[in-house]
């Protein structure tokens, strides 16, 4: 969520002072996610999944070898 009134239309002049375009606060940035709470696969179980796509593909390709004789 990006909580900046001055974009948001509830006050073009947050400070008051009766110059809207000398606004230097910064836009404060809220993540609503942390980060650690993304899904990760671990190690081991990279592995199982780089040994299943090397044999798929070693399967594809010999039916594609079988297929053109």
């Amino acid at each position: 969520m990006v909580t900046d009134i001055s974009q948001e239309g509830g006050g073009p002049d947050p400070d008051n002072n009766g110059d809207p375009g000398d606004n230097d606060q910064p836009t404060r940035l809220v993540l609503t996610i942390s980060p650690l709470d993304i899904p990760t696969i671990g190690e081991p179980s990279m592995f199982v999944l780089m040994g299943m796509l090397a044999w798929t593909a070693l399967r594809k390709l010999r039916r594609r070898d079988v297929a053109s004789l």
